[in-house]
């Protein structure tokens, strides 16, 4: 996905952009319905005494720790991408997805598509006139 669908957006937005629901109100009640984990390393994330997420389990690994996501915090989003680049999201119980990051310019030029892309170009455009 092109960085500026995820960096300082809402983890719903980025559940809408990244195809996971078909809207961003449905992503807005999953994540406030406790639907949404994401991955961090021991080393990196939020972890519970920010007030943002709680820790939900580990893998059989141990390498990654699942913080439940519930409210929409826009600027936690780095803090929680892996080597600088990926967001992994498990929804419900089994449905793990990740997300890999790329700049803008990259997107477009490899053709790639993601839910309302070309939409929040065209606003960024309609700003930047103005």
């Amino acid at each position: 996905m092109p960085s500026s669908l995820v960096i300082g957006q809402p983890i719903s937005r980025i559940l809408y952009h990244a195809g996971v629901v078909t809207t961003k109100s449905e992503g807005t009640r999953l994540v406030t319905k406790g639907g949404v984990s994401i991955a961090t390393t021991s080393t990196g994330g939020p972890r519970s005494n920010d007030g943002a997420s709680t820790v939900a389990d580990r893998d059989a690994a141990g390498q990654l720790l699942w913080d439940r996501i519930q409210d929409q915090q826009p600027d936690l989003v780095t803090k929680y991408l892996l080597h600088g680049k990926m967001l992994m999201f498990r929804i419900g119980k089994w449905k793990v997805r990740y997300v890999d990051v790329v700049e803008d310019a990259d997107f477009d030029a490899e053709g790639l598509h993601a839910p309302g892309w070309e939409e929040f170009k065209a606003a960024r455009e309609k700003q930047r006139a103005a």
